[in-house]
């Protein structure tokens, strides 16, 4: 369960890298154990928000226990972020501007997606039925 977790937001982490740089030029190295941690609590919040959102319409009072349900969720996940945004070094800064940063990382991730698939291809030959 834990490789699952890990490969996960290890995957997610990886494929938004890009995006995250050109937003800030840090390099956050606390949140892939932030996001394993949050793990169990997001799609609770996130159902409960949604139940919250569709019941709230017919009845407010039901709507909002799911609203509060939600809220427990979102608080623990709150409290993952501030246990490891308080041990420091949770970042490092990129010396790259966030643009030029953004096209090396992509540039790097197409490389290493496109050396997986011709390695896959060289070591794996597909199986042909006679």
């Amino acid at each position: 369960w834990l490789a699952a977790a890990v490969a996960v937001t290890v995957s997610a982490q990886v494929l938004t890298f890009p995006v995250q740089l050109l937003m800030s030029s840090t390099i956050p190295l606390w949140s892939v154990f932030a996001n394993v941690c949050v793990a169990p609590f997001v799609a609770f919040s996130t159902v409960c928000g949604l139940a919250a959102l569709v019941i709230s319409w017919v009845s407010p009072s039901i709507g909002g226990f799911f609203a509060f349900l939600a809220s427990l969720g979102t608080g623990a996940m709150n409290g993952c972020a501030s246990l490891f945004a308080s041990l420091g070094g949770g970042a490092v800064e990129s010396s790259v501007p966030g643009g030029v940063g953004a096209l090396i990382a992509l540039a790097v991730e197409a490389a290493i997606g496109i050396a997986i698939i011709v390695l896959g291809r060289v070591h794996c030959p597909p199986i042909r039925g006679d």
